[in-house]
């Protein structure tokens, strides 16, 4: 389905730049997104059909014939559009439109036929950082960054904490209406567009600026997990062939100083399909848990994570090991709480609710690739978690396990006989399971793991006669490594410990008249 706010605003906006389409007062104002759903004396710019809407009729005419004048729409007549020399951007989106991408005039028509759905992130752009924030930054030249905190002005690391992963700018919204959605899980079928809100701290950009300057746009959904994991990448909403897999969103207008939002299409299954074919090709070791099932374990088609970066067209894309603390033109985002019911059946056996996670190589390719900056991988647990109550349990497929794990390094772990200990399940045939001792203690180390990942599940067990209905709490999964400084030169440098990107869980209790126990594990 085409996106009226990306694809069809976004193109009308730049054909109108510079008085091409008449926003004079009683016109048709391109600069906002609600404009064409106005009018003037003359009546409304659209109409049920193309053929009665104005906005529609006077791009066609020019479409048909180029030459100047009038067009009649019902009992009014309307002067052609666009006025005077073709725009760019007219030539671009209507006269070398080749199939099978459409036409802005086809798109607008379809658009208009199929019920003029506004699909504005209206929500999104009320809660986009004030320009004030940029208005003093010294940039001469186009300088595009992505938002990682409502605050986010670019400079690094700025406003951007260290949970970024909860704080990017990224939000799901609502194809049909615009509005910020938050779904408890990602069912089959489900179709969302993904906004991200991206600033420049220089003079006007973008493709149909003077002079023109290329901003490109992408989107990345990973495997929920730290560091980096598999990924799929998102169509790009500004694509004029809505059957387009392509992901490359081209800005036509950034505003000097300003910020601006970048859209792409969120297709559960699709992600679904393609994280699961990225992890079969990768080889991952699951524990053996086909990719599929491994995926539906972290509950519905995926609990997932979003990473969008930008760029001029004159540099590199930033690389997998940049975070947001680093590199403003990337920002991350933790997408979709996931819940689940368990039945309580026994209070004195309460069950382990499990949650799959990935982790690989944290600063992988960073921008110093000597691979033996990288000495480690530490995983620790931060929150509030209660005292008592509450168990963590890890579990990792067994051949990674004796491959990369070193008992003699983890601190708070023990492996225990799950099935023995408590009669249940683990989430993996084959795999060892940790049972954490003291969360605030917790040290796993792994080594270097180059370009490789562990597969991982996160259990909670709660106790239902210590917690209360009603407690809530954070379970933060912290993902770092040792690393010597960039222009360290000493024979035997020291190692500092760097954040990558980890994951935050949120868990609430509460219980029903059947006496379930209700999990939720959320990133938002």
């Amino acid at each position: 389905m085409t996106s009226y706010y990306f694809s069809i605003f976004k193109k009308l906006r730049v054909i109108g730049a510079g008085g091409h389409v008449n926003a004079a007062p009683g016109g048709l104002n391109l600069n906002d997104p609600t404009g064409i759903f106005g009018g003037n004396a003359k009546g409304a710019f659209l109409g049920n059909t193309p053929a009665n809407s104005p906005v529609w009729a006077v791009l066609n005419a020019t479409a048909i014939n180029p030459a100047p004048g009038m067009v009649m729409v019902g009992a009014a007549s309307w002067r052609k559009m666009p006025l005077g020399t073709a725009p760019p951007a007219w030539t671009d989106f209507q006269v070398n439109a080749a199939p099978p991408a459409t036409s802005i005039v086809e798109r607008l028509g379809a658009w208009i036929t199929a019920g003029k759905v506004n699909d504005t992130p209206a929500a999104v752009i009320a809660a986009m950082p004030p320009p004030n924030l940029l208005a003093t930054k010294p940039d001469t030249t186009t300088t595009v960054f992505v938002a990682s905190s409502p605050t986010d002005d670019g400079d690094r690391p700025g406003t951007v904490p260290w949970n970024y992963w909860e704080t990017g700018q990224i939000f799901l919204t609502d194809p049909q209406t615009g509005a910020t959605v938050t779904p408890a899980q990602f069912a089959a079928g489900s179709v969302y567009n993904l906004v991200a809100t991206i600033g420049n701290r220089g003079p006007q950009g973008g493709k149909y600026a003077m002079p023109p300057t290329v901003v490109q746009a992408k989107a990345l959904v990973m495997v929920f997990g730290t560091s980096v994991t598999p990924a799929v990448e998102l169509p790009a909403l500004s694509n004029m062939d809505d059957a387009s897999n392509n992901s490359l969103y081209e800005v036509y207008d950034m505003p000097g100083k300003k910020y601006e939002l970048v859209g792409f299409r969120f297709n559960a299954q699709d992600i679904f399909d393609g994280l699961a074919k990225a992890i079969e090709t990768s080889g991952i070791d699951l524990g053996g848990l086909p990719p599929d099932i491994w995926l539906q374990g972290q509950s519905s088609v995926g609990h997932v994570c979003a990473k969008v970066i930008v760029r001029l067209d004159s540099q590199t894309w930033p690389l997998v090991g940049d975070t947001p603390l680093t590199s403003n033109r990337i920002a991350q985002k933790n997408l979709a709480p996931f819940a689940i019911d368990v039945q309580a059946s026994d209070p004195n056996n309460p069950p382990i609710v499990w949650r799959n996670i990935m982790a690989g190589q944290a600063f992988l390719t960073l921008r110093d690739t000597r691979r033996e900056r990288f000495k480690h991988n530490l995983f620790r647990i931060a929150g509030d978690l209660p005292a008592e109550g509450v168990e963590l349990f890890l579990a990792i497929p067994q051949k990674s396990f004796e491959r990369f794990f070193n008992p003699k390094l983890m601190r708070s772990a023990e492996p225990i006989a799950l099935v023995k200990k408590y009669g249940q399940k683990p989430p993996m045939p084959d795999c060892t399971v940790l049972a954490v001792k003291n969360s605030k203690e917790l040290l796993l180390e792994l080594p270097n793991l180059k370009e490789e990942f562990v597969a991982m599940s996160i259990g909670v067990r709660i106790d239902p006669k210590k917690i209360k209905v009603g407690s809530q709490f954070d379970l933060t999964l912290l993902h770092s490594a040792m690393i010597t400084p960039p222009k360290s030169k000493g024979r035997v440098p020291e190692l500092s410990e760097q954040f990558a990107p980890g994951l935050t869980f949120q868990v609430s209790v509460v219980n029903s008249k059947r006496q379930k126990l209700h999990a939720v594990a959320a990133n938002s």
